[in-house]
């Protein structure tokens, strides 16, 4: 596995976006591993990266919700892994 960069996680942020705002449940499930995990700050768990997947696209289908992210800030955490926070507005 290759050295991440700030510039290839922020890229990844704004191919979710993108993802999320076509309303494709497919696309935005395919941008998740098969083993990943989401930590969502409503829930009390966990859940698979898949399931939360297709749950935020349930729940924000018919709202027709776009979202777009600003003030995007990337930590290192090691060669293989960062955290992305940002702030978000929706239209």
């Amino acid at each position: 596995m290759d050295k991440i960069s700030a510039e290839q996680v922020r890229a990844e942020v704004m191919r979710f976006w993108k993802a999320f705002n076509s309303g494709s449940v497919e696309l935005l499930a395919d941008l998740y591993s098969l083993h990943g995990s989401v930590f969502s700050p409503a829930a009390d768990r966990f859940e698979p990266g898949r399931v939360a997947a297709i749950r935020r696209q349930r729940e924000y289908a018919n709202a027709k919700v776009e979202a777009q992210p600003a003030n995007i800030e990337i930590t290192l955490i090691c060669e293989h892994a960062a955290v992305a926070y940002y702030n978000f507005t929706s239209k």
